[in-house]
């Protein structure tokens, strides 16, 4: 029995280690912002911007249900983002000025978010500052 315990242990090490280092050689690093060109910079937020229009259109296809669904759980998340935002400003992290201003974008971006049916993704296009403070 000791045996049989060593042995399953040997493999079960062996498999882990041997997925650590499989997983170890498929990671990228991210390429620093400030090494990039301004070519590199176009082509990434090309796409993202193709990323993100791809999820787009399969959020479209989702039944109003699905995509209920979706937006209970983003609720959710801003909850307990609100939450956080409360406890930072209990520990004197953020001031109450600087809390309500992010709540307010927050609940903004939620029901735009909602009414034009927009996919909330983890890959969104980025958007210049300057240009989405002019609007």
């Amino acid at each position: 029995m000791k045996k049989i315990h060593m042995a399953l242990s040997a493999t079960l090490l062996a498999t882990t280690l041997g997925l650590t280092a499989y997983a170890k050689d498929e990671v990228q690093q991210a390429p620093n912002p400030s090494q990039l060109t301004e070519e590199q910079k176009e082509e990434i937020k090309n796409q993202f911007e193709a990323d993100y229009k791809e999820m787009q259109e399969k959020f479209n296809q989702l039944t109003d249900d699905q995509k209920e669904e979706i937006y209970e759980l983003y609720d959710k998340v801003n909850v307990a983002k609100v939450k956080l935002l409360d406890k930072y400003v209990e520990l004197g992290l953020m001031s109450q000025d600087e809390v309500d201003e992010i709540q307010k974008h927050m609940a903004q971006m939620s029901k735009k978010i909602r009414e034009e049916q927009q996919f909330i993704g983890f890959k969104a296009p980025c958007t210049d500052k300057k240009t989405e403070k002019e609007n």
